[in-house]
């Protein structure tokens, strides 16, 4: 049941959020959208300080917008926490964005005009902070366009589809042990079962560009493993995300056809050739990237250590869910 005229529930899950939960909030209470028509509701488990912050600063939380923190679970990962989160929503529209993003002011305004002009899936923009500086061995999410993710950073659900839908799916956090896909699963069975869907740039959420770091970005190429299964799931996105429809990207599709073609060197020097587009590619990034010989070998390396990895894991994957993905 939704209260009377409370509009839209924002949905936050978190987990070791301490850092960046506090000018989420803010940016939460800063909302065009009139106060009363909206409430904020963040799950945590507890498992850290981020639940006793979240208790100070819900103690000092002059309403409205009402904000609910409540201790979720620790298993099964945001998938969870999102839908513990929903039993408790009063809103007729959904909301959700993560612990470490910092909406727009006109983030839920313009995105509950979207739902109010009948679409009941609606995805927003995310991009990084101003003045960020990307490097090629950072974390970011930057969504511009739908390229069928439905990424939770930035999404808008009609209360009564989400219910029908029955929330988030938590088999792939049980699976690979970590938060992955389940997103992008809700939001094409929703699209699946007819929903309407629209993306509205004007919806914005800005994500932060992490630190570079080798180890973050090898532990997220042996997490694709887990796409083959999410294709074999969700087969639209050989048409909506996939190179060719059968490559994760361009760039994975690159480094293929190098290693095919490296192989192929001895019986057939000519074979040499299928390793030019991923050759270009690692010196387009060495330009556009900052420092000495020796910081642009180090990212050479790097680089060709986490494309390797990421083959390895689509291949792993692939035989696990007898759904080719390269």
């Amino acid at each position: 049941m939704t209260a009377a005229g409370l509009d839209v529930s924002v949905v936050i899950p978190c987990h070791a959020a301490a850092g960046t939960v506090g000018p989420l909030l803010d940016a939460l209470r800063a909302q065009d959208l009139s106060p009363e028509r909206y409430e904020v509701i963040v799950v945590d488990p507890g498992a850290d300080g981020t639940h006793r912050l979240l208790q100070g600063i819900a103690a000092g939380w002059s309403a409205p917008p009402e904000l609910l923190v409540v201790r979720g679970p620790l298993r099964d990962g945001p998938a969870a926490k999102r839908n513990m989160g929903v039993s408790l929503a009063r809103g007729r529209v959904l909301a959700f964005t993560d612990s470490d993003c910092v909406p727009e002011p006109g983030w839920l305004a313009q995105g509950l005009a979207a739902v109010d002009r009948g679409v009941q899936v609606v995805q927003g923009a995310v991009i990084p902070p101003e003045g960020s500086r990307r490097h090629p061995l950072s974390h970011e999410i930057h969504v511009m366009s739908d390229v069928g993710l439905h990424e939770t950073s930035n999404m808008f659900y009609e209360r009564a589809l989400f219910d029908r839908l029955g929330g988030f799916t938590t088999r792939y956090f049980r699976r690979f042990g970590a938060p992955f896909g389940e997103d992008v699963e809700l939001g094409w069975r929703a699209r699946r079962a007819g929903a309407s869907y629209a993306f509205e740039p004007r919806s914005v959420v800005r994500h932060p560009v992490g630190a570079p770091s080798l180890r973050r970005r090898l532990h997220e190429q042996w997490l694709a493993r887990a796409f083959p299964q999410l294709v074999r799931d969700v087969p639209e996105l050989r048409e909506a995300l996939m190179f060719r429809r059968w490559f994760l990207t361009p760039r994975s599709a690159a480094a293929a056809c190098a290693v095919l073609g490296l192989a192929l060197t001895r019986r057939a020097p000519v074979a040499g050739a299928l390793a030019l587009p991923y050759s270009r590619a690692l010196l387009r990034e060495l330009r556009r990237a900052e420092g000495g010989p020796a910081a642009l070998g180090g990212l050479l390396a790097a680089n060709l250590v986490s494309d390797m990895a990421l083959l390895v894991a689509l291949a792993c994957g692939s035989l696990r869910a007898r759904c080719l993905v390269i």
